[in-house]
């Protein structure tokens, strides 16, 4: 699990919304590259940019419905193995699309930005 200070980097960036759906209820942090089985070095999963507030019945449902998954996926909630989470944008709830640092910085991209 990420440190109390990379928590308190999420809690502010992301100001307690889900990155899914918006809501501030029942939230939790959720990795965007899955740690992997045994488990990946803490210092490369536990990065700001792989880590995204997320609410509990959508972070269950992307690990349990294919839909789901591949709607993550989509948007960036979810990524590869070989994603680099700095390198991958993000979708929010608003449809804006997003590039997570390392810092707990957030940079909003602009639709030209992207092709």
């Amino acid at each position: 699990m990420p440190s109390q200070r990379i928590k308190g980097l999420i809690e502010r960036r992301d100001q307690g919304i889900c990155w899914h759906c918006g809501t501030d209820v029942d939230v939790t942090i959720h990795h965007r590259q899955n740690r992997g089985m045994g488990g990946k070095k803490t210092e490369v999963a536990d990065r700001p940019s792989n880590l995204i507030t997320m609410c509990q019945h959508f972070n269950f449902l992307m690990e349990s419905d294919l839909d789901a998954a591949r709607e993550a996926r989509h948007k960036g909630l979810k990524l590869k193995q070989t994603q680099s989470p700095v390198y991958a944008h993000i979708q929010r709830f608003d449809g804006t699309l997003w590039m997570l640092d390392d810092h707990g910085g957030m940079h909003k991209l602009e639709q030209s930005n992207l092709f």
